[in-house]
This record gives C-alpha cells, structure tokens and sequence, in this order.
C-alpha cells in the first residue's frame, strides 16, 4: 500500500496521537488487541461494523463516520482526492477532531449490556461480532436523535444530548431496536439505560462532575431492558413525552457514593416489557436486619463517628446501659454504611441465648453455615468467612461476655476482612476493640427559657412527639403543655425505652398527669447516681410505673407472655397463656392492649404478624412470672406447645410443604431450643428425647450437644 491509501500507518499515528495503548484501544472499542496490531500493520480490513465502532474513540465527528467507514475498508480507492483525502488518508488527522460538546445544562445518557459476562462466556469469540453490532445500533439511534458520543468503555456507552427528549426518543428507540434485532446463536441482548439532566463541567472533550456520576449510577441501578430517569429528566420531559410513552414513579433510592437519595422514574415503552424487580440500591443488600416499624430520630452525630471508627476499626462496641437504643443505633448505622460489604451485613442476638455454647451455633446459623463431619465448627465458620467482606452485628453480649470476646478475637484474627460491631453493656475487653459509649437523647435545659423551637431541639422530645402522636393523633407541642413535656423527657434522662412508655400513656393521660406520676414513681431519676447498677434500676422502675397502669388481666398476659424466649404469634400466646384467666376471646385484645402500652414489639416477617418483649421488659416480666407461682405451669404449657408444634412439623416436614415447615420452624427455633434447655435442666429425660427427636432437623450442631447431655 502507499502511504495515502495506508488505513494502517493513519490508524497507528491516530492512536498515540490520543496516547492510547493498542490495548487500550482494543477495550475501547471491544476486540482483540492483535486485531489493531494486524489493522496497523496493513495485515487486515476493519469489517463495517469494528470501522463504526473505531469511529468513536478515534473522535471521528459524527456527520464524517460513513465516509471513515469506507475510508477504513478501503472503499474511496477511485475517489481519494480534496478534502475527504485530507481528513482519513494523510498522517496529519487534526481535522478530524475539535467536536464541540453542548455546554451547560445538558442531558447524559449511559447504557450496558446486561449479563455481558455470561454473553462473554457463552459466545467465546463470537460476542465481539454481537458487541460491534450493538454498538453500530447505539451509534445510528443516538445519531439520528443529535446524541454525541462521548465514551464508551467495553460494553457501555456514554452519550449526551442538548434535548431532554431527544434522549428519551433515543433511548425508546434504541430499546425497540435492539428488541426486534435478529441475534446470533439465538441471543437475547438486552441493554439498560439511565438518563440524568444537569450541568457537568466540559475539560478536554469529556465531562466531568457528580452529574456524570449521578448518571451513572441511575443505569446501573437498572435492570437488563429498563430505562431509568432522574427526577431532572422528568421534569423536563414530563409534559412532551413520545407517544405510547409514559413514567412509572419507583420512589427514592440511595446509590451508590452519592449522598442524598435520588427520586427515579421508569420509562413504560409500549411492546415492550415494563415490570422488573426491585431497583439495586444501597436498600437492597444481603442482611437479615429487621424492619423497624417506628421512625429513627435524632443520633446524628453518634452515627458519623461510629461510622469513621468503621472507616479504620474492624471491632466495635456499643456500650450503655439497657435501654439507651444500643440496638437501634446500630441498625441504623449498618444501614447507612451497608454497599460496603459486598456479602452483607448480619444480625445476630445472643439475648436468647442462654448459654454461651451456643454463641457459634448462632453465628452458623445466621450465616447458613453448616457443621461438617470430623471438623469444629469454629473451623468450618472461619474457612467460610476468611475470603469474605461482611460485617457481623454481636447484639447484646453482656451476659455471654468472655465467650463473646473470645469467639470475636478468634474471627478477627483469622478473617482479614470482617468487622464486627457489637452492642453490650460493657466492652469486650480483646486487643483492637474500639469503644463507643451510647449517651441518651438530648434533653432540653429546664433552667433557660423554654420555647417550643429549642423544645425541638432536643432528640428527647422529638422522639416523645412522634412516638405520642402514633397513639393520639391530636397531641401537639404547645406553649402550655412545654413545660410539662421538657420535665418528664428530662426526668426520664432521655433513656429512649422510658420516653416511648411515658408517650404512650397519653392515649389516657395528660402530660401533666404523666409528669406528676413521674414525681411519685420514679425519684431514682433525680439523684444524679448514674452507676449502672442504678440505670438498671432507673429501667426497673418505668417498667415498674406502666405494670401499676395494667388492668388484673393485662398483668397476667404479660408474666405469662416472659415465657417465650424466641416471640410468638397471637395463636401461640392463646394456647401457652390461656390456663384459667384470661378467657380466650381476650387474649388478642390484651395482646393489643399491650402492644399500645409499649410493652410488646409488633413486628411483619414474612408476611406473619409476630410479638416480642424487648430485653429488659421479659426478665421484668419473668420476675413476676416467678412471684405469680405460675412459673412452673406456665412453662410446661409452653414445652408441651412446642412438642406437638414440632410434632406437627414432622408429620409434614416430608411432603410437598417441606419449606413452608423448615421456614416456620426456623422461625420458632429460640423457642424450640429453650422447651428443650428446660426439660434438660428440669430432670425429664424422657421429654427431653421427644422433642430432641422430633424436632432433630432443625437443632444442628446443638442437637449433639444436647443428646450428650441427655
């Protein structure tokens, strides 16, 4: 070849004109890197569909790309003269170049393919044949619409546009055609795209700034086949949207790296499939966290410095005294700080556990790991979590300390990239353990005068509004009743239990009311002892305050209710509670009575309505339990439940509900285990075997312990 018609020599000094390896370019444009070694050395023809694809990293302004195509492939050979010459065939390609990008507020479109790596792993050599051609549609849509290429990386592109619309007709097109396309090897190519409207900086012939970021990560949120807009797009386009086009509002979602949760739409494209999954967002992430069915108030500050400790430290431990939210704020932080933990972040609550032999069934459990034959568990749990990046919640570890701090040293040592965040009452007390004390609300200052903007102020107060006006939706913050609110959260030393029972006894008293029991009832507050003995103590006596309020029945229910160890469900309280007092039509009444008096948790799982006490409430309770002399009663009821419970679940654990029944039972696992805990510590052999043996699928590694011991 000489030198003019040299597709080769022009390609080669094209490419470090624009510092680019060979490498590089072949990613770019998604061939092998041989491939533009042979196209430089004038070994091979670029077929039209890698011509189009070289076209845009190589900055071939759009309205010259058919003539580059036919320059590439050798297709001028009778015309190579003036102009066209000039621009594809001589060394000098700055002519080419200097493509103006619109400016200001513009329209960025990024898309991928879907499953490429799949793609990739089914088609071998041939995906690149798919890939150009994908790329070669993109290309003429996005043309035809006044798009300009900016990038493309591999599979994806980067696209913008002067025109909300014309973005929309793009992406719209581009789904259809790719839709209707005749693939290869019976492909299925499916592309998402995410559309966001601002103003990014223009440096260089490329865009940068949080906009090109936010767009993104809005496609990359989507699913293969959907197109996804921010809430700029949308205003923009809202009112001249295509025919047979409309939106679909999916709600606000946090992405990733971006700190303010982004409003997205869905584009609803006719013929086209328009119902996909939940949005990949920071919310979706592997965790067994629960649904808090109460908002989260205040603590801004406790969280960002729990979340830089996690930046550096692999352990952490919430301490506190019982009910100052150690739980809650943890769960809240694990939320927000979730996406780094590709494996998840999982929860486990050692305050069921009543012996420390168990805090590795727990975990294993949890985590769904399994015991294997001839090998500890320890072991098994270690090798499963040494690759992985995850983040245990240790919950309530103060009466299982040293087993605690034991297990958690072991793991940290042997899995590089765990951390572990724990809640107790005291610290663990290992090497690399990072301390965090969990203060109370903030209270407000009674001695300054009080108004109801610095009444808000305080995270006491705000946490009693809201948690009042779910029982009595008329109860407001005013100039009168300022007072009387700012004492009881101040003589409630903002201990966010006290302060939710002391809100919902507003359902049937005034706050000046409430306040004046507060003097009767609870004098421990105010002697500035704050040892934490006296915390337990200061808990002791809310709880003692909102027992005195109980109707007979409702006290009953309660101290028979400290029984489950595990929760329960209104038809397990009716059969275990139910001996001669309550009757039966009253138990889910009174149930409910107490759920309203903030003694019980009501919560969704599955789809199943489900209760339980929070810690310091069920030994409360089991105290009176103790006092009542029912103890003994009540406990067998509850074993016997279990028994036939278990044994129901094995008449049907074999036949085609067999994962209806593992879920329930799993459900009742802290339950099951603590029926057979008893009969093993109360001398009954014979019970004990029944239940073992019955419910032997579900207890694991603890079932061995428990038939050695038996």
């Amino acid at each position: 070849m000489d030198e003019i018609q040299s597709f080769g020599k022009w390609l080669r000094h094209r490419r470090r004109e624009l510092d680019l390896t060979q490498e590089e370019l072949a990613r770019q444009v998604g061939c092998a890197s041989i491939t533009i070694r042979k196209l430089e050395g004038d070994e091979m023809r670029p077929s039209k569909q890698l011509a189009e694809s070289l076209s845009g990293p190589l900055g071939i302004p759009v309205n010259q790309r058919d003539d580059f195509v036919r320059f590439a492939r050798a297709e001028l050979r009778d015309a190579l003269s003036g102009q066209l010459a000039s621009a594809f065939n001589t060394i000098d390609s700055s002519k080419v170049l200097n493509v103006p990008f619109p400016s200001g507020t513009v329209h960025l479109l990024f898309s991928d393919i879907g499953g490429s790596t799949q793609l990739v792993q089914r088609l071998g050599e041939n995906y690149v044949h798919v890939l150009e051609e994908h790329q070669r549609i993109l290309r003429n849509v996005f043309t035809k619409w006044n798009g300009q290429e900016v990038g493309t990386h591999g599979d994806s592109f980067f696209a913008v546009f002067s025109r909300a619309t014309d973005a929309i007709s793009a992406a719209v097109e581009a789904q259809h055609t790719l839709a209707i396309e005749k693939w290869a090897e019976d492909v299925r190519l499916q592309v998402r795209i995410g559309i966001h409207t601002g103003e990014p900086m223009l440096v260089n012939q490329d865009y940068v700034g949080v906009d090109v970021h936010r767009a993104a990560r809005i496609c990359a949120a989507a699913y293969p086949g959907q197109v996804l807009l921010s809430n700029e797009t949308r205003v923009m386009v809202e009112r001249q949207m295509p025919q047979d086009i409309s939106l679909r509002e999916l709600g606000k979602y946090r992405l990733k790296d971006l700190n303010e949760s982004e409003h997205l739409y869905q584009l609803v494209i006719a013929d086209l499939p328009s119902d996909f999954p939940p949005l990949k967002s920071l919310e979706i992430m592997p965790n067994n966290l629960p649904i808090q069915l109460t908002s989260f108030i205040g603590r801004e500050h406790e969280i960002e410095e729990i979340k830089h400790l996690l930046g550096s430290a692999r352990l952490i431990t919430l301490t506190g005294a019982g009910g100052t939210g150690k739980t809650r704020l943890a769960i809240e932080v694990v939320k927000r700080t979730g996406d780094q933990y590709p494996d998840g972040v999982w929860l486990i609550d050692f305050v069921v556990l009543p012996e420390s032999n168990l805090i590795l069934q727990a975990i294993s459990a949890t985590l769904g790991v399994r015991e294997e034959p001839k090998r500890s568990l320890i072991q098994t749990l270690t090798d499963y979590l040494r690759s992985k990046k995850l983040l245990l919640l240790f919950d309530n570890c103060e009466h299982l300390i040293s087993a605690c701090a034991q297990i958690a040293e072991t793991l940290m040592q042997t899995c590089p990239q765990l951390q572990i965040l724990a809640t107790s009452r005291e610290p663990l007390g290992i090497t690399g353990e990072n301390q965090y004390y969990v203060p109370t609300l903030s209270v407000p200052q009674i001695d300054t005068e009080l108004s109801i903007e610095s009444l808000n102020q305080a995270e006491a107060v705000r946490v009693f509004l809201d948690r009042a006006v779910m029982v009595r939706p008329t109860f407001k913050l005013t100039k009168a009743n300022a007072f009387a609110v700012a004492q009881v959260c101040r003589r409630l030393d903002g201990i966010p239990l006290a302060i939710e029972l002391a809100a919902a006894r507003v359902k049937g008293l005034s706050i000046e009311q409430i306040a004046a029991r507060l003097d009767d009832r609870f004098s421990l507050l105010s002697t500035g002892n704050r040892t934490a003995l006296q915390r337990h103590q200061t808990l002791r006596a809310t709880i003692d305050w909102s027992y005195n309020l109980l109707s007979e029945k409702e006290r009953i229910l309660l101290s028979r209710l400290s029984i489950f160890a595990g929760g329960w469900t209104i038809e397990s309280a009716t059969e275990v509670c139910l001996v001669v007092q309550p009757q039966e039509q009253d138990v889910l009444n009174l149930l409910l009575n107490l759920s309203d008096k903030s003694l019980v948790i009501v919560e969704e799982q599955d789809g199943e309505t489900r209760y339980r006490f929070l810690e310091t409430i069920r030994e409360y309770a089991l105290e009176k339990l103790s006092e009542s002399g029912e103890e003994r009663l009540v406990r067998n009821r509850y074993v016997d439940f279990f028994i036939h419970f278990a044994e129901e679940a094995e008449r049907n654990y074999r036949g085609r509900k067999q994962l209806f029944w593992f879920s329930v039972m799993e459900k009742e696992r802290v339950n099951l285990r603590a029926s057979l805990d008893y009969v093993l510590h109360s001398n009954q052999p014979e019970t004990a075997l029944r239940l073992a043996g019955t419910a032997f699928w579900l207890f694991d590694g603890f079932r061995a312990a428990s038939v050695r011991t038996i």
